[in-house]
C-alpha cells in the first residue's frame, strides 16, 4: 500500500471517485429518460377535467348552441331552468327538468314549446 498525503488523497478522491459517481448518476438519469416521454394534455378550466385532445377540451364545457352549431336562421331553444342555449325543447328540457318530471311528460311538453307555446305556459306558471 502506498502511503499518500491527506491532500493527494483528496485529489484523487475528487478526480477519480467523485467523477466516476458524477458519470454514474448521469448515466442512470439517461436511462430513466429513456423509460419516460413527455405528453401534452389540455385541461378544461370551468370543470379541472384533463383530455388528450385539444378538441375534445374545447368542447367540454362549452354551451350546446357552440358544440353542436345552429343555423343562422335558427334561434336556439333555452333551458327554462339555467337559460342555456339548446338546438332542441328535448335537449333544453332534458338540461333540468329531469329532476322533477318523468322523461315523456318532459318530451311532450318540449313538443309544444317546438310547437309555438312558451315555457311558462307549458309549465304552468306565470311570469
Amino acid at each position: 500500500m502506498i502511503a499518500l498525503s491527506p491532500a493527494s488523497k483528496r485529489g484523487i478522491f475528487h478526480t477519480l471517485i467523485a467523477r466516476d459517481t458524477k458519470e454514474a448518476a448521469e448515466h442512470k438519469r439517461e436511462r430513466d429518460l429513456d423509460r419516460i416521454e413527455q405528453v401534452t394534455m389540455y385541461r378544461c378550466l370551468e370543470c379541472q377535467d384533463l383530455y388528450d385532445d385539444e378538441e375534445d377540451a374545447i368542447q367540454c364545457c362549452a354551451p350546446e348552441s357552440d358544440v353542436i352549431g345552429l343555423h343562422d336562421q335558427e334561434a336556439p331553444t333555452i333551458c327554462p331552468v339555467y337559460g342555456q342555449d339548446f338546438i332542441s325543447a328535448r335537449d333544453a328540457a332534458d338540461c333540468c327538468l329531469w329532476k322533477d318530471i318523468d322523461a315523456t311528460t318532459r318530451w311532450r311538453m318540449a313538443d309544444q314549446v317546438d310547437a309555438g307555446a312558451p315555457w311558462t305556459q307549458v309549465l304552468g306558471v306565470s311570469a
